[in-house]
């Protein structure tokens, strides 16, 4: 069994650790070393353990290349490194400490990582790029993108994409699903109608536009509806609050409900299968996870057909798309009033477990680290 070295330079993913801890269960030991606080972890046989402590604040890049020279005596044993989420540090420490030592070398694009690079930054990360046997990408958009701006690289290209761990849940869920006992777990009633806006606090969510649309209800929508915004994470400033809390004023919404807790495993589970509606409409986004657990869960969503969504569209998801937020009241009538059926929210379950579902995407993972 290979020995795995996965560098990252994201120190709180679950997506990673989640990929990793699965992989470990088959056999063969995997690292993962924290690029930003120097700590070392190894997974074996599912479990994970700490192997260097790592610092509690970031060091600076010159402390941080420094500290990987941790990693030196490990990459005697190493023969595949796998890089994740690439910033500028990541090539630095490929070129002063890993150069050429394991066999085989991949990088995960995840996104943001490549889109907000440019000048020298983006040229530090294409060394990067040019040392790699394979460079995997979370979706095919981006793979897209960035062959447009790397034309001359030689290696190989996929997209794999991550597992959500949710979805187990919700369909565990989903088997015994008792609506009303589930909307009382809430604290709403089983009639209620109930609209999430948004998936985290971040501006990017476009709440204001949101809510600002909203104000366009009729008024007994707008005075029994029940609406609430997830803002467990990231961190909310108290301007972007205040701001939303004048907008829900002022656009009368009367049942408004401000959700600041952060949920996982089964109580998110429940959190999915809770809106009637989601409204997803965010400025920018690659493959919103918290929308496929929604459509997972069998709810309805509207979204923006500016967001790059082809392939749900592709593969026959059910969803409103709404193309300016001046349209995001009428079409919101229009699916409380005439939801979608159960045979249409049966095949968006179907075809997420498709896409997301690590059961279904796992293998894909796992042939990554297939070397002749």
């Amino acid at each position: 069994m290979n020995t795995i070295l996965f560098v990252s330079s994201i120190d709180k993913d679950a997506l990673l650790g989640e990929l990793i801890s699965r992989l470990s269960i088959n056999g063969g030991q995997y690292y993962r070393y924290y690029v930003l606080s120097g700590e070392l972890k190894m997974y074996e046989n599912g479990n994970c353990k700490v192997v260097i402590k790592g610092s509690k604040s970031s060091a600076s890049r010159p402390k941080a290349i420094l500290r990987a020279r941790k990693l030196i005596p490990l990459l005697k044993e190493v023969q595949i490194v796998h890089y994740h989420f690439i910033d500028t540090l990541v090539p630095l420490i490929d070129f002063f400490i890993i150069r050429k030592k394991p066999l085989f070398k991949i990088a995960t694009v995840w996104g943001s990582d490549f889109y907000k690079a440019s000048g020298i930054k983006a040229r530090i990360k294409s060394i990067l790029y040019r040392n790699v046997q394979t460079i995997t990408f979370t979706n095919d958009n981006t793979r897209k993108v960035f062959l447009e701006h790397h034309v001359n690289l030689s290696v190989n290209f996929r997209t794999v994409r991550f597992g959500l761990s949710i979805l187990s849940n919700i369909d565990s869920q989903l088997n015994d699903y008792n609506s009303s006992k589930n909307r009382k777990n809430w604290n709403y009633r089983e009639e209620d109608v109930v609209i999430a806006i948004g998936t985290n606090a971040s501006p990017n969510q476009n709440h204001l536009k949101i809510l600002s649309a909203l104000n366009s209800l009729p008024e007994n929508a707008k005075s029994n509806w029940r609406f609430i915004i997830p803002l467990g994470y990231p961190n909310v400033s108290q301007t972007y609050l205040n701001e939303i809390k004048e907008q829900i004023k002022a656009s009368h919404l009367e049942n408004c409900r401000l959700d600041f807790d952060y949920y996982k495993g089964e109580q998110l589970a429940s959190y999915r299968l809770l809106p009637d509606v989601l409204i997803q409409l965010q400025t920018t986004d690659q493959f919103s996870g918290a929308m496929q657990e929604t459509l997972f869960a069998k709810r309805q969503i509207i979204t923006g057909s500016w967001l790059p969504y082809n392939l749900l569209v592709q593969k026959g998801i059910s969803f409103s798309l709404c193309n300016t937020f001046s349209e995001l009241p009428e079409i919101l009538l229009n699916i409380i009033q005439k939801p979608i059926s159960e045979s249409d929210r049966i095949k968006n379950k179907k075809i997420i477990r498709e896409l997301s579902h690590w059961d279904e995407v796992f293998l894909s993972w796992n042939k990554l680290y297939t070397i002749d």
